[in-house]
């Protein structure tokens, strides 16, 4: 596993070397081994280096990155799909099947959409009964179109909806 990380703003180069010793100590007791520090610091690098750690940068083998890498010339096609069989329902039913917990997630959702068209004016903190409202009322109408799909299709149609 890689992780990559930045500590900053250390007073002292003291401070700096206490920081990466107590995060070295932290990662292994996670089992998890520091490998590499690196700093603008050549004292404490060479402190990190008396102390045994590693701080060159590895060579880079092209062979291993160069094909990732696309070219001006590159005509590839991007294919994307959309499962229409899905509804968000669907979805929302993988994470949860109760009804407040969807409710809450889509007065989110909706949250999210109306401070991505309106910046200006963010919603922010608790959910309101408004939003969540909101929410019950898309969930009812979608669920209303999903059972009395043909009656709808008829009426829009001007035909009977009359089942005898």
């Amino acid at each position: 596993m890689y992780v990559d990380d930045w500590i900053t703003g250390q007073d002292t180069r003291e401070e700096a070397l206490l920081i990466s010793l107590h995060a070295e100590n932290i990662m292994k007791e996670a089992g998890m081994e520091m490998k590499k520090w690196i700093s603008n610091d050549t004292t404490l690098m060479s402190q990190w280096a008396a102390k045994g750690t590693d701080s060159k940068c590895p060579e880079l083998n092209e062979e291993e990155y160069l094909p990732e890498l696309k070219s001006k010339d590159s005509k590839e096609n991007v294919v994307l799909t959309l499962n229409l069989n899905q509804t968000i329902f669907d979805y929302l039913l993988t994470y949860s099947n109760r009804f407040l917990t969807i409710v809450r997630i889509l007065s989110f959702l909706f949250r999210f959409i109306f401070n991505c068209k309106n910046p200006g004016k963010k919603k922010e903190g608790p959910l309101t009964s408004e939003e969540m409202m909101e929410a019950e009322y898309f969930l009812l109408k979608q669920e209303q179109l999903m059972s009395f799909h043909t009656e709808m299709t008829a009426m829009r149609n001007g035909d009977d909806i009359c089942h005898k």
